[in-house]
């Protein structure tokens, strides 16, 4: 692995994506790709319920000015 900041690398979802085709299902890549997928899928919930509690915030804000 090279440690230069400047290397390219995968997104998450674009290694899903690539990798899961060539898995064996039930297999360990197969896991880990779930796995990945289980994660993003709760950063990407736990972000847009947290935008929405501060959206909400500012709706009663606007509506009590």
């Amino acid at each position: 692995m090279d440690l230069n900041l400047f290397n390219g690398f995968r997104a998450l979802s674009a290694n899903i994506a690539v990798e899961l085709p060539e898995a064996v299902r039930g297999g360990t890549l197969y896991r880990v790709l779930f796995l990945s997928a289980l994660v993003l899928f709760s950063i990407t919930l736990v972000i847009n319920t947290a935008a929405e509690l501060v959206r909400q915030r500012f709706r009663r804000r606007a509506q009590q000015l």
